[in-house]
């Protein structure tokens, strides 16, 4: 649910930088949900195959406090360029 909200976003965000860089934006968005999708995988595949079904909920966690963390970054930039 959250993806058209944020290529909606993304959109409108690299629309107030170049009209030209909205194509670019969207497709490197779609590009990113696809290598986290790959990535999300390859790492599960690996934490189930090395340390067991129990690893890949710390491995869940730690992506999201990765994700968190990622999301408080952009933020304190977001609230810089609007000033």
């Amino acid at each position: 649910m959250s993806v058209p909200v944020l290529q909606s976003y993304i959109l409108i965000l690299a629309k107030s930088y170049s009209s030209k860089a909205v194509d670019v934006a969207s497709s490197l968005n779609i590009s990113a949900f696809s290598f986290g999708i790959v990535g999300g995988s390859f790492l599960g595949g690996v934490a189930l195959d090395t340390y067991g079904l129990r690893s890949t909920m710390l491995l869940a966690a730690a992506m999201v406090a990765l994700a968190v963390l990622m999301m408080l970054v952009e933020n304190k930039f977001e609230n810089k360029r609007q000033k």
